[in-house]
């Protein structure tokens, strides 16, 4: 058979992923002169239906009304699901009385069902039956599929005895019952529990040799598990290949679910080694049953092995799986172990609710492992999920040592000038505290404290006093006083590879009084190939020399010394890549202000590392001295600089002085190119705000 040759307007509106140029590109394909044909109509109409696009769906129908467009039946019978879908009963009704009149269409018993059942499925009782009754007149032969849909509109409404009145009279006019009437039936009696009924209706539909189906077995077996007849339930399953019908995994999952409830575990698992003698395999539906079983016993180290045992015998876990796994580990409280399955869980691309990842960050908090939580918050931060303000303030309170002995603390604090700190308050709340003062409040909030207070939350009135207190950090590379020197990075050139700490002997000679290192194969000269890439904490590489002697302290590169730029990579390199692992030492001011000369605070000391492919992360150990206690008093960090997000965490892990035990999280900001006028190598601007409790 030869390939059917393609239709451009078609293959063109499947590359479309934007529902708003559809219309579009139907009229520009018209303006070309090109001559549209059924195939386009109906997939124009079905795309933009999907899309809820219903305006320019009304648009191509008075089109095909005008141009008296003959179109074929399945265009309109899926129009009318989707308005069905979407509530728009009524516009289906209209659509469904204009063909074959407003449209060049012939109407057949398949768009009456269509209709029909948008009627049932929208509670549309009384034109439903109207409409059922007015088929003769509409020239339309009932079949099974239009009498189930009457039934199943009666058995939603829990009416028994107008769905039997439809069962009889399809009985009447000699329409056979197909197996699903006789399952709907019997569904509802068992849901209802009068099982014996739901039986006598089976023996029935067996009389008039009809064979019931897997799906007919699994509601009887359920009817009877939900009475307490779990023996005669599997006997029912036992008996269903002598009357024809094979065993499904449904129907051991009826048996396994009714086992897994009344907390016989020992008879489940000997129905899993059942399954596996008659070469049934378990799906993940089976597993998530017992899974979910040991999770509510707060038997969640059990559930854990089940996951492993499940992959380990080729089932993959699914969302649900990972979902109850993590809510078993945290509702006793081992928060350790719900967060290793969510890393494999998200590894797998699945991911927690909201609730789950909130219960997982606070109870780590409450634990004391901030990393880990922290590590919570980005995860969630990269899908754009938030915690509410009950949990920020759970988190806040938890990771303090002493909330009575914080608050006083704050309060003694308050009218003068102090360390930062954080004052939780809800909506409308009023707070007035020092400078410095971190206050994360709902809408209405009203602060009123010394210059460097931070609001986070909703609508907020700050009123600063006229001196200032901020918390920023200044890095500087290059030029003739800079704060910040890389010590390693990456080289190409196995002639300097020994400059770089730990590294294997290579045969190079490192000079002794400022000279030049030698090297048999190149001569060990310093080039554009070997020398360590320069990055500071925006993630950012310009041309910067290093400082020389005092020689040479130009920004753009410097002789004999040279800096790279992207235009001497070979194409596809980029600095970011190759910067990976560059470490940096710093000693840098920490002022009141942005600007570099501002009112001294204290000092940052340490180090960063370029711990990202992609140039936009940088780990971070460093230690923050305050000037005010004669350097005495001093905080340590460490966590991950994100320079692509808004902002980054950063985990206090201690500190001297009157910091003594202190412990919380800071939050970083970085700014790129700032205040270049106040010195010639290149700064970056980190402003860094604390919650901090000791």
């Amino acid at each position: 058979n030869q390939l059917r040759t393609p239709i451009p307007f078609l293959t063109h509106l499947k590359q479309c992923q934007n529902p708003d140029e559809f219309l579009s590109v139907f009229h520009d394909f018209c303006d070309t002169g090109y001559k549209h044909d059924y195939p386009s109509y109906a997939s124009l109409t079905y795309k933009l239906a999907r899309a809820r696009k219903f305006d320019d769906v009304e648009a191509v129908l008075d089109f095909l009304r005008t141009h008296d467009i003959r179109c074929g039946e399945p265009l309109f019978i899926g129009l009318l699901r989707h308005y069905g879908k979407t509530g728009a009963a009524d516009r289906a009704l209209e659509v469904f009385s204009e063909m074959g009149k407003s449209f060049n269409c012939v109407r057949t018993l398949q768009s009456f069902n269509t209709i029909l059942n948008v009627l049932a499925d929208n509670d549309r009782v009384s034109d439903a039956v109207k409409l059922f009754g007015d088929a003769p007149k509409l020239r339309f032969r009932l079949n099974s599929v239009s009498f189930n849909i009457m039934i199943k509109m009666w058995l939603e409404k829990g009416d028994w005895e107008n769905a039997k009145k439809v069962f009889d009279e399809m009985l009447e006019r000699e329409v056979e019952p197909t197996v699903v009437t006789y399952n709907s039936q019997i569904g509802f009696l068992c849901k209802r529990g009068d099982v014996d009924s739901a039986k006598r209706l089976f023996e029935d539909m067996r009389t008039k040799g009809r064979r019931g189906n897997e799906v007919t077995y699994a509601l009887l077996m359920e009817g009877l598990c939900a009475s307490g007849r779990f023996d005669e339930a599997k006997k029912v399953m036992f008996d269903m290949e002598y009357h024809g019908c094979k065993v499904h995994l449904k129907n051991y999952g009826v048996l396994l679910t009714d086992l897994a409830k009344r907390g016989l575990i020992d008879e489940a698992k000997s129905l899993l080694v059942e399954m596996k003698k008659r070469r049934i395999k378990p799906d993940v539906v089976m597993y998530n049953i017992l899974i979910g079983y040991f999770c509510k016993q707060g038997a969640a180290s059990d559930a854990y092995k089940l996951l492993v045992d499940m992959q380990v015998k080729g089932c993959t876990p699914n969302a649900a799986t990972y979902r109850m796994v993590v809510d078993g580990f945290c509702r006793v409280e081992d928060f350790i172990g719900g967060l290793k399955v969510l890393r494999a869980m998200m590894y797998s691309n699945h991911f927690p609710r909201i609730e789950t990842f909130c219960c997982l960050c606070i109870g780590l908090f409450r634990g004391g492992k901030i990393d880990e939580a922290c590590f919570v918050l980005e995860e969630m931060n990269k899908r754009k999920m938030s915690l509410d303000w009950d949990s920020w303030e759970t988190i806040v309170r938890e990771s303090c040592a002493d909330d009575e002995f914080v608050i006083a603390r704050f309060d003694d604090e308050a009218a003068s000038t102090g360390p930062v700190g954080t004052v939780p308050g809800g909506a409308g709340t009023t707070i007035s505290g020092g400078a410095g003062t971190t206050v994360a409040g709902g809408a209405g909030t009203t602060i009123s404290g010394g210059a460097g207070t931070t609001a986070a939350g909703g609508a907020a009135t700050i009123n600063p006093d006229d001196h200032s207190l901020t918390f920023f950090m200044h890095d500087i590379l290059g030029g003739s006083h800079p704060s910040a020197i890389a010590v390693t990075g990456i080289v190409a050139n196995p002639a300097v590879g020994g400059q770089v700490p730990f590294a294997k002997p290579n045969g190079a000679v490192l000079p002794v009084n400022n000279g030049i290192p030698t090297n048999n194969a190149n001569g060990g000269i310093i080039n554009n190939n070997n020398i360590p890439f320069l990055t500071g904490l925006s993630g950012y590489t310009s041309n910067i020399g290093q400082n020389n002697n005092g020689n040479n302290n130009i920004i753009g590169g410097m002789p004999g010394f040279p800096v790279l730029n992207s235009a001497q990579f070979p194409s596809g390199t980029t600095l970011q890549k190759l910067m990976f692992g560059t470490m940096t030492v710093f000693d840098d001011e920490l002022t009141e202000g942005h600007e570099l000369g501002s009112g001294l605070v204290g000092k940052a000391q340490g180090f960063y590392i370029s711990s990202s492919e992609d140039g936009t992360s940088q780990t971070m150990a460093f230690t923050v001295m305050f000037a005010s206690g004669g350097y005495a008093d001093s905080l340590s960090f460490f966590g991950v600089l994100r320079t692509a997000a808004g902002e980054s965490h950063l985990a206090i892990m201690g500190g001297t002085g009157k910091y003594v035990g202190a412990k919380g999280l800071a939050t970083a900001k970085v700014f790129t190119g700032a205040n270049q006028h106040e010195t010639d190598g290149m700064e970056t601007l980190l402003q860094i705000t604390l919650f901090l409790a000791y």
